[in-house]
């Protein structure tokens, strides 16, 4: 699957579009959906940028995860 990875915070030149591996389903309460459309919004700008508060969640030197990508429309 296609993903949008950053590994550093930036300007959005540090963001890139790889393959990824399909991420797998272990608990019985989750889905795995097949994404139709995806956007970008202003968290996923924050965290991109490296905004302080997002950096105390999402680690201080580098982002522990690097997809991004909150919101999306999809089906199972």
């Amino acid at each position: 699957m296609k993903a949008a990875i950053y590994t550093t915070y930036g300007p959005p030149e540090v963001m890139e579009i790889k393959e990824v591996e399909q991420p797998s389903i272990k608990d019985d309460d989750r889905v795995l959906i097949r994404v139709h459309s995806a956007s970008v919004n202003a968290l996923d700008y924050l965290y991109r940028k490296g905004y302080l508060p997002t950096r105390l969640d999402n680690g201080l030197t580098k982002p522990k995860n690097s997809i991004l990508g909150i919101e999306c429309c999809g089906y199972d």
